[in-house]
């Protein structure tokens, strides 16, 4: 049983990543508004169902910008985020918004950002989708599928592993769209269970080498 649980957070600027954050740790651990905060690589704790939590946020990178553009404080920071996790990180969280077409520059983007932490980076990586709020009626599989096939080469590249948070509404326990008549116990419900599926998804073989290529069980995680 894994009781000591590391996680990096990256992806674009203003995609939600210390909001994430937030969401996972339980509480305000990193700063957000509508600038450009993170400069630095910061590093929350949290104790979360009995689980020790360690949460690094990441500067973003512009999300239609190829990796040439990036500063090179900006790559080294997010270089060094996996060294921030004692023994490095169980699993990258790649944050992806919603609410912006994942188009071709974007694709470019996100494929060569993500390089910067190594050629088996997918390997452990789960793609969370912010901003879920903004798919209305719409589930994240018809999203996936109406994105002309580049959220689904996303897809292959992290062996299905993905969330839906909305991260605009965590405060008030409303993680994920649902009919709004429900009590505020079934609410904290909904919050705790997706939680504790983003905590599992993130769960790893603890003896496992982070570089390690060998095959990992695909498996897919959806929003409640």
């Amino acid at each position: 049983h894994l009781t000591d649980i590391r996680t990096v957070i990256v992806g674009a600027s203003w995609a939600a990543r210390s909001s994430a954050g937030n969401v996972i740790l339980g509480e305000e651990a990193f700063e957000v508004d509508d600038s450009r905060t993170t400069v630095r690589c910061a590093v929350g704790h949290a104790k979360v169902h009995s689980r020790q939590l360690t949460v690094v946020d990441t500067p973003g990178w512009y999300y239609n910008s190829p990796l040439e553009n990036t500063s090179e404080m900006d790559k080294l920071e997010i270089r060094r985020s996996v060294y921030l996790c004692p023994s490095g990180p169980h699993a990258i969280l790649l944050t992806v918004p919603v609410a912006t077409a994942f188009n071709k520059s974007y694709q470019t983007a996100v494929e060569e950002h993500m390089s910067l932490l190594g050629e088996n980076v997918w390997n452990h990586t789960i793609v969370l989708f912010t901003r879920g709020d903004w798919l209305g009626d719409t589930t994240i599989e018809e999203r996936i599928e109406i994105e002309e096939g580049r959220l689904e080469w996303l897809m292959e590249k992290c062996g299905y592993r993905y969330h839906v948070l909305n991260c605009k509404q965590h405060n008030n326990n409303t993680q994920v769209a649902s009919k709004p008549t429900l009590t505020e116990e079934e609410w904290m419900k909904r919050e705790d269970e997706l939680i504790d599926r983003v905590l599992k998804t993130l769960v790893v073989d603890p003896d496992e080498n982070p570089n390690d290529t060998s095959a990992k069980k695909h498996s897919r995680s959806r929003s409640i």
